[in-house]
C-alpha cells in the first residue's frame, strides 16, 4: 500500500515547487546597468536676461545667491534596466535612473533626479509604458515676494513630479508613433506657493530609421493651471495658467566608428492673464529655441565617451514694462521683453560605462 504521506508530496507539494520555481526562472534574466559621468560648464545657470546680468549691483547679486552667472558641473548618472518575464510570451521591462548635477561654485543650485518606468511588449516595436520622475528641489533662483515687499527678494524652491502614460505601436515598415500623456505637478516654497501649477500635457512622435540613420519628430500640447490661484493671499490674484506648444526633431546617424547627432525643441507659451495689475504674465508669450549637437565615439563594447554644445534663447513678446529695483533703493523701469528673454551655452564631455549582472536565485 502506498504511504499517504508519498501521495500527499507527489499531489500537491512537488507540483507546486514545480511551478514556484518556473516563475522564480522568469526573473533568472541579466540586470544591465550604465553609470555615466558628465563634465560641463554653463554660461548662465540661472537663465538671466542681459538686463540682469548687465545691471549695476550694489553690493551682492540680489537676484541670485552666488557672484557669477556661470559655473561647471559634474553629472553622474546610474541607469538600471531589468527585462523578466513576468507573463508568459509578454516581455517587462524595469528601468530605474538616478542622477544628480552638482554645481562646483554654486552648491545650492545642485539637484537630483529620480526615474522609474514600467514597460510591457505587447508585440514588435508595440509599448505600453508607464513612468515616474521626481526631482525633490530645484533652487530657480531670487524673487520679490509680493505679499511681504515690493523691494526684497527671496529664494525661490520649487519641486516637481510627474506621472506619465505612453503607447507606442508600428506604423509601416521603418516607421512607428507613440502618444504619451504626462501629468506634472509644481509645487514651490512658502514665498511662492502663488506659482503652484498642475501640467496635463500630450504627445505625438514619430520615429523612423531611414537613410540608415534613427530620426524623430513630435508635436505636443502642455496645459499649465494655476492651482493655487484665487487663493487666501494678495499675489494669488493673479492667474499664471499659460498654454504651451512644442515641436522638436532629432537625428543621429554613425559614421564609421563615430555617430553624430542633432537635436531642436522649439516651446511656444501663451500665458491667459490679461490684467494690467499682474505685468509681468499680462498678455505675454514667448518663444524657446533649445538646439544640440554632440558626436559620440566607443572606446570598446563597454565604454563610449560623447561631447556635446547646447543652446538655448528665449524671445519675449509683450507690451507692459515693470519697476526693477535690483537690491538698490532705485526703481528703474523695464520693459517685460528685456527682463525676461535670455540665451545662454553649456559645453558638456560625458564618459558612458555599460555593464550586466547575472541574477541567479
Amino acid at each position: 500500500m502506498i504511504n499517504s504521506r508519498l501521495v500527499l508530496f507527489l499531489l500537491f507539494v512537488f507540483p507546486s515547487y514545480l511551478v514556484s520555481q518556473t516563475f522564480l526562472d522568469r526573473f533568472n534574466v541579466p540586470i544591465y546597468t550604465s553609470s555615466s559621468l558628465s563634465i560641463g560648464y554653463d554660461n548662465n545657470i540661472f537663465r538671466l536676461s542681459d538686463f540682469e546680468r548687465d545691471f549695476q549691483y550694489s553690493e551682492s547679486i540680489s537676484a541670485i545667491n552666488a557672484q557669477t552667472f556661470d559655473d561647471g558641473y559634474i553629472a553622474p548618472k546610474l541607469s538600471i534596466h531589468y527585462s523578466p518575464y513576468l507573463i508568459n510570451n509578454i516581455k517587462t521591462q524595469f528601468k530605474f535612473s538616478l542622477s544628480r548635477t552638482h554645481y562646483l561654485n554654486t552648491e545650492n543650485k545642485s539637484y537630483n533626479i529620480i526615474f522609474s518606468e514600467l514597460g510591457i511588449k505587447l508585440g514588435s516595436y508595440r509599448w505600453l509604458k508607464f513612468s515616474h520622475r521626481y526631482l525633490p528641489e530645484y533652487y530657480l533662483r531670487n524673487y520679490i515676494d509680493h505679499d511681504l515687499s515690493e523691494e526684497d527678494y527671496k529664494v525661490c524652491i520649487f519641486s516637481s513630479e510627474s506621472f506619465g502614460f505612453s503607447f507606442s505601436s508600428p506604423i509601416i515598415k521603418k516607421i512607428w508613433s507613440r502618444i504619451k500623456y504626462t501629468r506634472t505637478n509644481l509645487y514651490y516654497n512658502i514665498h511662492f506657493t502663488e506659482y503652484d501649477t498642475q501640467i496635463n500635457q500630450f504627445e505625438l512622435r514619430f520615429n523612423s530609421s531611414y537613410f540608415k540613420m534613427s530620426n524623430s519628430a513630435w508635436f505636443s500640447y502642455g496645459d499649465g493651471n494655476n492651482i493655487s490661484y484665487d487663493s487666501d493671499y494678495k499675489s494669488s490674484m493673479y492667474d499664471r495658467s499659460y498654454k504651451e506648444y512644442i515641436f522638436g526633431f532629432s537625428a543621429n546617424k554613425r559614421i564609421k566608428s563615430n555617430r553624430i547627432g542633432l537635436s531642436s525643441v522649439f516651446k511656444n507659451r501663451v500665458y491667459n492673464e490679461e490684467s494690467r495689475e499682474d505685468p509681468i504674465h499680462a498678455g505675454r508669450e514667448h518663444l524657446e529655441s533649445n538646439l544640440s549637437l554632440w558626436i559620440e565615439k566607443k572606446i570598446n563594447k563597454s565604454l563610449l565617451h560623447q561631447l556635446k554644445i547646447k543652446y538655448r534663447t528665449r524671445e519675449v513678446f509683450s507690451n507692459f514694462s515693470v519697476n526693477y529695483f535690483g537690491g538698490t533703493d532705485t526703481d528703474y523701469q523695464v520693459n517685460i521683453i528685456d527682463l525676461k528673454s535670455f540665451e545662454k551655452f553649456e559645453f558638456i564631455y560625458k564618459i558612458v560605462f555599460n555593464t550586466n549582472i547575472d541574477f541567479m536565485f
